[in-house]
Protein backbone atom coordinates (compact mmCIF):
# COMPACT_ATOMS: atom_id res chain seq x y z
CA UNK A 1 0.00 0.00 0.00
CA UNK A 2 3.06 2.11 0.56
CA UNK A 3 6.33 2.78 2.04
CA UNK A 4 5.48 1.66 6.06
CA UNK A 5 7.43 2.61 9.10
CA UNK A 6 8.91 0.44 11.17
CA UNK A 7 6.09 -1.43 13.22
CA UNK A 8 7.20 -1.64 16.55
CA UNK A 9 7.01 1.53 16.92
CA UNK A 10 4.17 4.16 18.19
CA UNK A 11 1.70 5.50 15.13
CA UNK A 12 2.06 9.43 16.24
CA UNK A 13 5.04 9.65 18.06
CA UNK A 14 7.91 6.84 16.16
CA UNK A 15 8.54 5.81 19.99
CA UNK A 16 9.77 2.52 20.25
CA UNK A 17 7.34 0.08 21.79
CA UNK A 18 7.96 -2.54 24.07
CA UNK A 19 7.08 -5.54 26.72
CA UNK A 20 6.42 -2.51 29.18
CA UNK A 21 3.75 -1.10 26.55
CA UNK A 22 0.48 -0.96 28.55
CA UNK A 23 -2.59 -2.18 26.88
CA UNK A 24 -5.00 0.44 25.39
CA UNK A 25 -8.77 0.54 23.93
CA UNK A 26 -8.44 1.80 20.17
CA UNK A 27 -11.98 3.20 20.32
CA UNK A 28 -12.48 4.58 23.92
CA UNK A 29 -13.51 2.11 26.57
CA UNK A 30 -16.25 4.90 27.63
CA UNK A 31 -17.88 4.66 24.71
CA UNK A 32 -17.89 1.00 24.65
CA UNK A 33 -14.60 0.14 22.82
CA UNK A 34 -13.68 -3.54 22.51
CA UNK A 35 -10.32 -3.50 20.31
CA UNK A 36 -7.34 -3.67 22.99
CA UNK A 37 -3.98 -3.25 21.57
CA UNK A 38 -0.20 -2.99 22.66
CA UNK A 39 1.33 -2.58 19.10
CA UNK A 40 0.33 0.82 18.06
CA UNK A 41 0.64 3.29 20.80
CA UNK A 42 3.37 4.55 23.27
CA UNK A 43 2.47 4.68 27.30
CA UNK A 44 2.90 8.45 26.74
CA UNK A 45 0.69 9.31 24.22
CA UNK A 46 -1.92 6.98 24.92
CA UNK A 47 -1.92 8.82 28.78
CA UNK A 48 -2.08 12.52 27.16
CA UNK A 49 -4.82 11.53 25.32
CA UNK A 50 -6.72 10.39 28.33
CA UNK A 51 -6.12 13.03 30.18
CA UNK A 52 -6.88 15.62 26.85
CA UNK A 53 -9.16 15.04 23.59
CA UNK A 54 -10.51 11.65 24.90
CA UNK A 55 -12.41 13.35 27.51
CA UNK A 56 -13.92 15.22 25.51
CA UNK A 57 -15.38 13.46 22.98
CA UNK A 58 -17.03 10.96 25.79
CA UNK A 59 -18.91 13.96 26.91
CA UNK A 60 -20.59 13.82 23.92
CA UNK A 61 -21.96 10.60 24.04
CA UNK A 62 -22.10 10.60 28.17
CA UNK A 63 -25.90 10.87 28.23
CA UNK A 64 -26.58 8.20 25.95
CA UNK A 65 -24.06 5.76 27.17
CA UNK A 66 -25.77 6.48 30.62
CA UNK A 67 -28.98 5.57 29.27
CA UNK A 68 -27.83 2.62 27.85
CA UNK A 69 -26.27 1.15 31.15
CA UNK A 70 -27.86 -1.52 31.74
CA UNK A 71 -27.32 -2.92 28.69
CA UNK A 72 -23.80 -2.66 29.13
CA UNK A 73 -21.12 -4.73 30.22
CA UNK A 74 -19.39 -3.95 33.75
CA UNK A 75 -16.87 -2.93 32.08
CA UNK A 76 -18.53 -0.24 29.34
CA UNK A 77 -20.92 1.36 32.15
CA UNK A 78 -20.46 4.20 32.68
CA UNK A 79 -20.40 6.15 36.26
CA UNK A 80 -22.69 9.07 37.27
CA UNK A 81 -23.34 12.07 35.20
CA UNK A 82 -23.53 15.15 37.35
CA UNK A 83 -26.24 17.63 36.36
CA UNK A 84 -27.98 20.57 37.30
CA UNK A 85 -31.75 21.86 37.88
CA UNK A 86 -33.26 24.99 38.96
CA UNK A 87 -34.03 25.76 42.59
CA UNK A 88 -32.53 22.31 43.79
CA UNK A 89 -29.80 22.06 46.22
CA UNK A 90 -25.98 20.60 43.75
CA UNK A 91 -25.71 17.17 44.16
CA UNK A 92 -28.11 15.46 40.97
CA UNK A 93 -26.87 12.86 39.36
CA UNK A 94 -27.85 10.52 36.31
CA UNK A 95 -27.15 7.67 37.09
CA UNK A 96 -28.30 4.58 34.65
CA UNK A 97 -30.43 6.55 33.04
CA UNK A 98 -32.15 8.17 36.20
CA UNK A 99 -31.80 10.80 38.29
CA UNK A 100 -31.09 10.59 41.52
CA UNK A 101 -28.66 12.07 44.31
CA UNK A 102 -24.92 11.79 44.98
CA UNK A 103 -24.26 13.17 48.46
CA UNK A 104 -27.09 14.43 51.42
CA UNK A 105 -27.62 18.35 50.58
CA UNK A 106 -29.27 20.42 53.24
CA UNK A 107 -32.39 21.83 51.82
CA UNK A 108 -33.57 24.43 54.70
CA UNK A 109 -32.00 26.07 57.89
CA UNK A 110 -33.69 27.71 60.92
CA UNK A 111 -33.11 31.26 61.67
CA UNK A 112 -29.63 30.04 63.32
CA UNK A 113 -28.70 28.23 60.61
CA UNK A 114 -29.48 25.06 62.32
CA UNK A 115 -30.44 22.23 59.63
CA UNK A 116 -34.46 22.00 59.31
CA UNK A 117 -34.66 19.52 55.96
CA UNK A 118 -31.83 17.27 54.10
CA UNK A 119 -32.35 15.08 51.39
CA UNK A 120 -29.91 11.92 50.38
CA UNK A 121 -30.48 9.26 47.98
CA UNK A 122 -30.92 7.08 51.20
CA UNK A 123 -32.08 6.86 54.33
CA UNK A 124 -28.56 6.10 56.39
CA UNK A 125 -27.02 9.16 55.12
CA UNK A 126 -29.72 11.08 56.76
CA UNK A 127 -29.48 8.99 59.49
CA UNK A 128 -25.45 10.08 59.81
CA UNK A 129 -26.26 13.38 59.42
CA UNK A 130 -28.85 13.41 62.18
CA UNK A 131 -26.31 11.37 64.33
CA UNK A 132 -23.89 14.20 63.93
CA UNK A 133 -26.40 17.20 64.96
CA UNK A 134 -27.70 15.47 67.17
CA UNK A 135 -31.46 15.72 66.30
CA UNK A 136 -33.69 14.23 68.88
CA UNK A 137 -35.31 11.26 67.84
CA UNK A 138 -37.83 9.54 66.57
CA UNK A 139 -36.51 10.93 62.95
CA UNK A 140 -39.04 12.33 60.73
CA UNK A 141 -38.32 10.56 57.03
CA UNK A 142 -40.41 10.32 54.14
CA UNK A 143 -39.87 9.96 50.54
CA UNK A 144 -40.07 11.80 47.60
CA UNK A 145 -38.72 12.48 43.84
CA UNK A 146 -34.91 13.19 43.43
CA UNK A 147 -36.07 16.72 42.13
CA UNK A 148 -38.96 18.24 41.44
CA UNK A 149 -37.87 19.93 38.13
CA UNK A 150 -38.32 18.71 34.98
CA UNK A 151 -35.28 20.90 33.41
CA UNK A 152 -32.15 19.29 33.81
CA UNK A 153 -28.89 20.79 32.49
CA UNK A 154 -25.75 18.60 31.32
CA UNK A 155 -22.18 20.37 30.45
CA UNK A 156 -22.47 18.77 26.26
CA UNK A 157 -20.37 20.23 23.96
CA UNK A 158 -21.37 19.67 20.02
CA UNK A 159 -18.99 20.42 17.72
CA UNK A 160 -15.25 21.09 19.08
CA UNK A 161 -11.45 20.60 17.63
CA UNK A 162 -10.90 18.70 20.45
CA UNK A 163 -13.74 15.96 19.59
CA UNK A 164 -12.39 15.57 16.15
CA UNK A 165 -8.99 14.66 16.80
CA UNK A 166 -9.92 12.43 19.54
CA UNK A 167 -12.36 10.53 16.93
CA UNK A 168 -9.40 10.71 14.04
CA UNK A 169 -6.58 9.03 16.33
CA UNK A 170 -9.44 6.39 17.09
CA UNK A 171 -9.85 5.58 13.64
CA UNK A 172 -6.36 5.50 12.56
CA UNK A 173 -5.17 3.46 15.69
CA UNK A 174 -8.02 1.22 15.16
CA UNK A 175 -7.08 0.11 11.91
CA UNK A 176 -3.35 0.16 12.53
CA UNK A 177 -4.01 -2.52 15.02
CA UNK A 178 -6.34 -4.56 13.05
CA UNK A 179 -4.45 -4.40 9.65
CA UNK A 180 -0.46 -5.19 11.81
CA UNK A 181 -0.35 -8.10 9.73
CA UNK A 182 0.20 -6.16 6.86
CA UNK A 183 3.49 -4.68 6.15
CA UNK A 184 2.10 -2.03 4.03
CA UNK A 185 -0.82 -0.68 6.01
CA UNK A 186 -2.48 2.32 4.79
CA UNK A 187 -1.90 3.49 8.55
CA UNK A 188 1.72 3.30 8.01
CA UNK A 189 2.15 4.94 4.47
CA UNK A 190 4.68 7.99 4.14
CA UNK A 191 0.83 9.86 2.65
CA UNK A 192 -0.44 10.10 6.06
CA UNK A 193 3.08 11.58 7.80
CA UNK A 194 0.68 14.88 7.86
CA UNK A 195 -1.93 13.65 9.65
CA UNK A 196 0.04 11.87 12.61
CA UNK A 197 1.87 14.87 13.01
CA UNK A 198 -1.09 16.83 13.26
CA UNK A 199 -2.45 14.65 15.57
CA UNK A 200 0.57 14.08 17.48
CA UNK A 201 1.09 18.05 17.47
CA UNK A 202 -2.46 18.50 18.81
CA UNK A 203 -2.45 16.15 21.64
CA UNK A 204 0.87 17.06 22.86
CA UNK A 205 0.80 20.84 22.33
CA UNK A 206 -3.37 20.67 24.09
CA UNK A 207 -3.92 22.91 20.82
CA UNK A 208 -5.23 22.07 17.91
CA UNK A 209 -4.12 23.83 14.24
CA UNK A 210 -7.48 25.26 13.24
CA UNK A 211 -6.01 25.26 9.09
CA UNK A 212 -5.02 21.27 9.61
CA UNK A 213 -8.32 20.51 11.52
CA UNK A 214 -9.94 21.64 8.36
CA UNK A 215 -8.13 20.03 6.09
CA UNK A 216 -8.42 16.29 7.60
CA UNK A 217 -11.68 16.97 9.07
CA UNK A 218 -14.62 17.68 6.86
CA UNK A 219 -17.05 17.23 9.21
CA UNK A 220 -20.56 15.37 9.74
CA UNK A 221 -21.47 13.01 6.37
CA UNK A 222 -25.13 12.47 7.25
CA UNK A 223 -26.22 12.73 3.86
CA UNK A 224 -23.74 9.75 3.04
CA UNK A 225 -25.45 7.40 5.28
CA UNK A 226 -27.13 5.22 2.70
CA UNK A 227 -23.53 4.53 1.09
CA UNK A 228 -22.59 3.64 4.76
CA UNK A 229 -25.19 1.25 5.68
CA UNK A 230 -24.46 -0.72 2.04
CA UNK A 231 -21.05 -1.04 3.02
CA UNK A 232 -22.00 -2.45 6.43
CA UNK A 233 -24.12 -4.57 4.94
CA UNK A 234 -21.25 -6.30 3.36
CA UNK A 235 -19.41 -6.54 6.80
CA UNK A 236 -20.05 -10.27 7.57
CA UNK A 237 -20.66 -9.95 10.82
CA UNK A 238 -23.96 -9.67 12.83
CA UNK A 239 -25.41 -6.28 13.17
CA UNK A 240 -26.54 -5.25 16.51
CA UNK A 241 -28.12 -1.50 18.24
CA UNK A 242 -25.65 1.20 18.43
CA UNK A 243 -22.85 -0.28 16.90
CA UNK A 244 -20.03 1.33 15.85
CA UNK A 245 -18.73 1.23 12.47
CA UNK A 246 -15.35 2.15 10.85
CA UNK A 247 -15.14 2.46 7.29
CA UNK A 248 -12.19 3.44 4.93
CA UNK A 249 -11.24 3.56 1.84
CA UNK A 250 -8.42 4.81 -0.70
CA UNK A 251 -9.38 6.23 -4.37
CA UNK A 252 -6.89 6.51 -7.28
CA UNK A 253 -8.30 9.05 -9.09
CA UNK A 254 -8.87 11.40 -6.07
CA UNK A 255 -5.47 10.10 -4.67
CA UNK A 256 -7.09 9.79 -1.41
CA UNK A 257 -8.03 8.15 1.51
CA UNK A 258 -11.07 9.09 2.75
CA UNK A 259 -12.35 7.56 6.80
CA UNK A 260 -15.31 7.55 8.48
CA UNK A 261 -16.57 6.08 11.90
CA UNK A 262 -20.23 5.58 12.71
CA UNK A 263 -20.28 6.78 16.27
CA UNK A 264 -22.98 4.85 18.38
CA UNK A 265 -25.00 3.98 14.83
CA UNK A 266 -25.94 7.16 14.62
CA UNK A 267 -23.35 9.95 14.37
CA UNK A 268 -20.74 10.21 11.50
CA UNK A 269 -17.34 11.86 11.41
CA UNK A 270 -15.91 12.07 8.23
CA UNK A 271 -11.71 12.65 7.91
CA UNK A 272 -9.77 12.94 4.66
CA UNK A 273 -6.08 11.65 5.65
CA UNK A 274 -4.38 11.77 2.95
CA UNK A 275 -4.07 13.68 0.03
CA UNK A 276 -1.09 12.47 -2.36
CA UNK A 277 -2.23 8.53 -2.24
CA UNK A 278 -0.38 6.10 -4.79
CA UNK A 279 -0.81 2.99 -3.38
CA UNK A 280 -4.04 2.38 -5.65
CA UNK A 281 -7.85 1.86 -4.43
CA UNK A 282 -8.66 -0.72 -1.45
CA UNK A 283 -11.82 -0.06 1.48
CA UNK A 284 -11.97 -2.18 4.95
CA UNK A 285 -14.92 -1.98 7.42
CA UNK A 286 -14.83 -2.75 10.57
CA UNK A 287 -17.42 -3.10 13.40
CA UNK A 288 -17.75 -2.92 17.23
CA UNK A 289 -20.52 -4.15 19.10
CA UNK A 290 -21.23 -1.94 22.28
CA UNK A 291 -24.03 -3.71 23.85
CA UNK A 292 -22.76 -6.65 26.56
CA UNK A 293 -22.31 -10.14 24.76
CA UNK A 294 -21.58 -8.70 21.59
CA UNK A 295 -17.97 -8.25 20.01
CA UNK A 296 -15.75 -6.88 17.60
CA UNK A 297 -14.61 -7.67 14.09
CA UNK A 298 -11.67 -8.10 12.04
CA UNK A 299 -11.01 -5.56 9.29
CA UNK A 300 -12.85 -6.80 6.55
CA UNK A 301 -11.99 -6.14 3.04
CA UNK A 302 -15.05 -4.39 0.87
CA UNK A 303 -15.36 -3.66 -2.79
CA UNK A 304 -14.06 0.09 -3.49
CA UNK A 305 -16.96 2.33 -3.69
CA UNK A 306 -16.89 4.31 -6.76
CA UNK A 307 -17.24 7.70 -5.07
CA UNK A 308 -15.49 9.71 -3.05
CA UNK A 309 -16.18 8.25 0.91
CA UNK A 310 -16.61 11.64 2.06
CA UNK A 311 -17.15 15.07 1.06
CA UNK A 312 -16.62 18.31 3.14
CA UNK A 313 -19.40 19.82 5.16
CA UNK A 314 -20.12 22.74 6.96
CA UNK A 315 -20.78 20.29 10.52
CA UNK A 316 -17.46 20.62 11.23
CA UNK A 317 -15.58 22.89 14.09
CA UNK A 318 -13.02 24.50 11.85
CA UNK A 319 -14.85 25.49 8.84
CA UNK A 320 -12.69 28.85 7.24
CA UNK A 321 -15.02 30.18 4.63
CA UNK A 322 -16.99 27.48 4.66
CA UNK A 323 -19.93 29.41 5.98
CA UNK A 324 -22.21 29.51 9.20
CA UNK A 325 -22.94 25.71 10.41
CA UNK A 326 -26.62 24.83 11.35
CA UNK A 327 -26.09 23.11 14.62
CA UNK A 328 -29.42 21.82 14.89
CA UNK A 329 -28.84 19.15 12.76
CA UNK A 330 -26.85 17.21 15.05
CA UNK A 331 -28.24 17.95 18.13
CA UNK A 332 -31.70 16.40 16.84
CA UNK A 333 -30.03 13.61 15.62
CA UNK A 334 -28.14 12.68 18.99
CA UNK A 335 -31.50 13.55 20.59
CA UNK A 336 -33.53 10.93 18.61
CA UNK A 337 -30.98 8.62 19.44
CA UNK A 338 -31.10 9.10 23.26
CA UNK A 339 -34.84 8.61 22.94
CA UNK A 340 -34.12 5.77 20.88
CA UNK A 341 -31.77 4.42 23.96
CA UNK A 342 -34.54 5.02 26.55
CA UNK A 343 -36.74 3.03 24.47
CA UNK A 344 -34.03 -0.13 23.47
CA UNK A 345 -33.29 0.16 27.56
CA UNK A 346 -36.78 -0.26 28.34
CA UNK A 347 -37.46 -3.04 25.81
CA UNK A 348 -34.07 -5.32 26.54
CA UNK A 349 -34.23 -4.76 30.26
CA UNK A 350 -36.69 -6.15 32.43
CA UNK A 351 -34.18 -5.67 35.57
CA UNK A 352 -34.52 -2.30 34.56
CA UNK A 353 -37.75 -1.92 34.42
CA UNK A 354 -38.88 -3.57 37.54
CA UNK A 355 -36.63 -1.92 39.35
CA UNK A 356 -38.54 1.73 37.90
CA UNK A 357 -41.61 0.40 38.59
CA UNK A 358 -40.61 -0.36 42.39
CA UNK A 359 -39.28 3.15 42.87
CA UNK A 360 -42.04 4.66 41.67
CA UNK A 361 -44.50 2.59 43.39
CA UNK A 362 -43.32 3.85 46.56
CA UNK A 363 -44.28 7.03 46.04
CA UNK A 364 -47.81 6.19 45.21
CA UNK A 365 -50.76 5.37 47.42
CA UNK A 366 -51.65 1.94 48.06
CA UNK A 367 -54.23 1.42 45.90
CA UNK A 368 -52.25 2.33 43.01
CA UNK A 369 -48.80 0.26 43.38
CA UNK A 370 -50.18 -2.34 41.58
CA UNK A 371 -48.26 -3.42 38.48
CA UNK A 372 -50.48 -2.40 35.81
CA UNK A 373 -51.08 1.22 37.32
CA UNK A 374 -47.27 1.53 37.18
CA UNK A 375 -46.81 0.73 33.39
CA UNK A 376 -49.48 2.94 32.58
CA UNK A 377 -48.35 6.34 34.25
CA UNK A 378 -44.81 4.68 33.22
CA UNK A 379 -45.61 4.67 28.98
CA UNK A 380 -48.16 8.01 30.22
CA UNK A 381 -44.98 10.09 31.10
CA UNK A 382 -43.17 9.13 28.17
CA UNK A 383 -45.18 10.20 25.91
CA UNK A 384 -47.25 13.26 27.70
CA UNK A 385 -44.99 15.62 26.16
CA UNK A 386 -45.68 15.04 22.44
CA UNK A 387 -49.24 13.82 22.59
CA UNK A 388 -52.71 15.36 23.86
CA UNK A 389 -53.68 14.19 26.98
CA UNK A 390 -57.38 13.08 25.76
CA UNK A 391 -55.65 11.32 23.03
CA UNK A 392 -52.38 10.02 25.03
CA UNK A 393 -54.96 8.76 27.48
CA UNK A 394 -57.55 6.95 24.56
CA UNK A 395 -54.55 5.09 23.23
CA UNK A 396 -53.35 3.89 26.74
CA UNK A 397 -56.60 2.49 27.22
CA UNK A 398 -56.89 0.92 23.58
CA UNK A 399 -53.53 -0.65 23.66
CA UNK A 400 -53.86 -2.01 27.63
CA UNK A 401 -56.40 -3.93 26.47
CA UNK A 402 -55.04 -4.78 23.04
CA UNK A 403 -52.15 -6.61 25.10
CA UNK A 404 -53.78 -7.95 27.92
CA UNK A 405 -55.50 -9.87 25.55
CA UNK A 406 -52.42 -12.08 25.16
CA UNK A 407 -51.61 -11.80 29.00
CA UNK A 408 -52.09 -13.64 32.13
CA UNK A 409 -55.81 -12.19 33.85
CA UNK A 410 -53.53 -11.88 37.03
CA UNK A 411 -50.25 -9.97 36.06
CA UNK A 412 -51.17 -6.51 36.11
CA UNK A 413 -52.61 -6.43 40.04
CA UNK A 414 -49.49 -7.66 40.83
CA UNK A 415 -47.30 -5.58 43.44
CA UNK A 416 -43.80 -4.94 41.92
CA UNK A 417 -42.80 -5.04 45.72
CA UNK A 418 -43.60 -8.59 45.58
CA UNK A 419 -40.81 -9.18 42.70
CA UNK A 420 -39.09 -11.86 45.11
CA UNK A 421 -42.09 -14.18 46.27
CA UNK A 422 -43.11 -17.28 44.47
CA UNK A 423 -46.26 -16.39 41.89
CA UNK A 424 -44.73 -13.53 40.90
CA UNK A 425 -44.27 -13.63 37.20
CA UNK A 426 -42.57 -10.55 35.97
CA UNK A 427 -41.52 -12.28 33.09
CA UNK A 428 -45.02 -12.32 31.85
CA UNK A 429 -45.48 -8.33 33.52
CA UNK A 430 -42.32 -6.88 31.33
CA UNK A 431 -43.75 -8.85 27.86
CA UNK A 432 -46.75 -7.29 28.71
CA UNK A 433 -44.79 -4.01 28.83
CA UNK A 434 -43.23 -4.79 25.62
CA UNK A 435 -46.08 -4.92 23.70
CA UNK A 436 -47.75 -1.83 24.94
CA UNK A 437 -44.46 0.07 24.21
CA UNK A 438 -43.64 -1.16 20.84
CA UNK A 439 -47.61 -0.29 19.99
CA UNK A 440 -47.35 3.14 20.87
CA UNK A 441 -44.20 3.61 19.15
CA UNK A 442 -46.22 2.67 16.08
CA UNK A 443 -48.52 5.31 16.97
CA UNK A 444 -46.96 8.33 17.93
CA UNK A 445 -42.57 7.50 17.08
CA UNK A 446 -40.04 7.26 19.85
CA UNK A 447 -41.06 7.89 23.68
CA UNK A 448 -39.71 11.68 24.48
CA UNK A 449 -40.25 11.38 28.13
CA UNK A 450 -37.03 11.20 29.83
CA UNK A 451 -35.05 12.34 26.94
CA UNK A 452 -36.06 15.59 25.36
CA UNK A 453 -33.19 17.75 25.24
CA UNK A 454 -32.67 21.07 24.18
CA UNK A 455 -29.36 22.62 22.46
CA UNK A 456 -28.54 25.96 23.53
CA UNK A 457 -27.25 26.37 19.72
CA UNK A 458 -24.20 28.68 20.01
CA UNK A 459 -21.14 29.47 17.77
CA UNK A 460 -19.39 26.16 16.98
CA UNK A 461 -15.71 27.37 19.06
CA UNK A 462 -17.74 28.13 22.04
CA UNK A 463 -16.52 25.35 24.29
CA UNK A 464 -19.19 26.15 27.18
CA UNK A 465 -22.14 25.39 24.81
CA UNK A 466 -24.78 23.28 27.14
CA UNK A 467 -27.69 21.27 26.63
CA UNK A 468 -30.44 21.12 28.88
CA UNK A 469 -32.17 17.44 29.69
CA UNK A 470 -36.10 17.61 30.40
CA UNK A 471 -36.31 14.56 32.44
CA UNK A 472 -39.47 12.63 32.36
CA UNK A 473 -39.10 9.59 33.79
CA UNK A 474 -39.60 8.38 37.20
CA UNK A 475 -36.86 9.14 39.62
CA UNK A 476 -34.54 7.30 41.94
CA UNK A 477 -36.23 8.04 45.57
CA UNK A 478 -34.40 10.50 48.21
CA UNK A 479 -35.54 10.76 51.65
CA UNK A 480 -36.08 13.97 53.69
CA UNK A 481 -36.23 14.61 57.43
CA UNK A 482 -36.95 17.73 59.18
Amino acid sequence: MGTALTQSTCLFTGESLSLGTEEEHTLLRALGGRIRSRQVSCNSFNHRCGDTVDKTLAAVYAVHMNRLAPLLANEHRPGSIEVAASNEPRGLVLDKGVLTRRNCAIRTRDQQGKPTTAVAADRRCLEGLARQLNLPKPWQISTAPASHSDLISVDCPVVRPEIEVAALKACLLTFDHLLVDMPDRFTRADALAPVRAFIAAAVKQGFVDPTMCHRFSLGMQYDRLPLYRQMRRAIPFPETPFEHVLLVAGNAPGRCIDLVWLVLGFDLFGFRVAYDWRGGPFAFGAVNGVLKECASSAAHPLGTPEELLCHPTTLRSCREGDGDADMNEITTRRLVAECEATFVTDLESPDFVLENLMESADLDRPEERDVGTQIFKRLHRFYMRTVGEAELSAALTEVFRMSAQASPTHILSQHPENASASGFDWTACHQFYRCCLMELRKRFGLPAGGSVTEMRSRRVRDPKARRQTEMGLSCRDETLWG
